[in-house]
C-alpha cells in the first residue's frame, strides 16, 4: 500500500516536472520562431544606400538630421538625408542615405546647400582641423567629402561598392571643388601645414598620395604608393 502511494506521488512529480519542460520548451520554440520570422521575413534596414531603378513602390522620406557646430566658426551644418521603404522578395527593405547638407551662418541666418541637387549618396564627411597647439583651440580650415555619384556596377544602388568623388568645401559649404573621382577607397588624410593636406587613396589595386592646397584645393603632386615585392 505504502509503495503504491509512493509510486503515485512520483509519478505526479513526473508529470509536474514533464508539463513544466514541455511549457518552457513551447515558449522557446515561439521565442525562436519569432526571431527567425522577424529577421526572415521582417524589414532590412540598410545604411548608406539608394535604390536608384525604376521600382515606382519605393516609399521615400526626407528629413533633415542632426545638426553639427563647425568649430571656430559661425557655422553649423545639418545633412539632409532620405528613407526609401520598398518591397523586396519576402520582406520590405529600408535605405538610409545623407544626399546633401545645409549651411547656416549663425550671425545672418544665411543658408546654403552644399550640392545643387539630392542624387548622390555621401558616405563620409571629415573636418580638416587646425590645431595651434592649444587644448581645445581647434579651428576646422575645410571640410572633405566622400560622395558616390553614379552607379558603376549597374546594381541599381549606389553604396560602398561603388566608385567615389572626393571634393573639398569651405567651412561655410560653399566654393565646392572635386579633386578626385572614380577612385575605388579614401584611405585617410593628414595636415601638412595650415594650408596642405596629404590625401592617400586607392584605385586600381593601387595607392596614390596626393598633395592639396586647401587655399584653392587643387592637386599639388601625385606619387603612386611602390609596393614592397617578395
Amino acid at each position: 500500500m505504502e509503495n503504491n502511494r509512493f509510486y503515485k506521488i512520483v509519478w505526479r512529480l513526473n508529470a509536474i516536472v514533464i508539463l513544466i519542460a514541455g511549457i518552457i520548451a513551447i515558449f522557446i520554440l515561439l521565442f525562436v520562431g519569432y526571431n527567425f520570422y522577424r529577421d526572415f521575413f521582417g524589414s532590412r534596414f540598410v545604411p548608406d544606400a539608394i535604390n536608384v531603378s525604376e521600382n515606382n513602390n519605393i516609399q521615400e522620406t526626407r528629413s533633415l538630421g542632426y545638426l553639427q557646430r563647425i568649430e571656430g566658426t559661425n557655422f553649423i551644418c545639418i545633412p539632409f538625408e532620405t528613407d526609401q521603404t520598398y518591397a523586396h522578395s519576402y520582406f520590405s527593405k529600408s535605405l538610409n542615405s545623407y544626399r546633401n547638407y545645409l549651411f547656416i551662418d549663425l550671425e545672418t541666418n544665411e543658408q546654403n546647400w552644399l550640392l545643387e541637387n539630392n542624387n548622390h549618396l555621401i558616405t563620409q564627411t571629415d573636418f580638416i582641423f587646425e590645431n595651434d597647439g592649444s587644448l581645445g583651440k581647434n579651428k576646422v580650415l575645410a571640410i572633405m567629402y566622400s560622395i558616390v555619384k553614379s552607379d558603376n556596377n549597374s546594381d541599381k544602388m549606389l553604396n560602398e561598392k561603388d566608385k567615389i568623388t572626393i571634393a573639398l568645401s569651405n567651412t561655410s559649404g560653399k566654393n565646392y571643388y572635386e579633386i578626385l573621382t572614380s577612385v575605388d577607397r579614401l584611405i585617410g588624410f593628414n595636415m601638412v601645414n595650415e594650408n596642405e593636406i596629404i590625401i592617400i587613396y586607392m584605385n586600381d589595386s593601387r595607392g596614390y598620395s596626393i598633395k592639396v592646397s586647401l587655399e584653392d584645393y587643387k592637386i599639388l603632386s601625385k606619387v603612386e604608393i611602390k609596393w614592397i615585392v617578395g
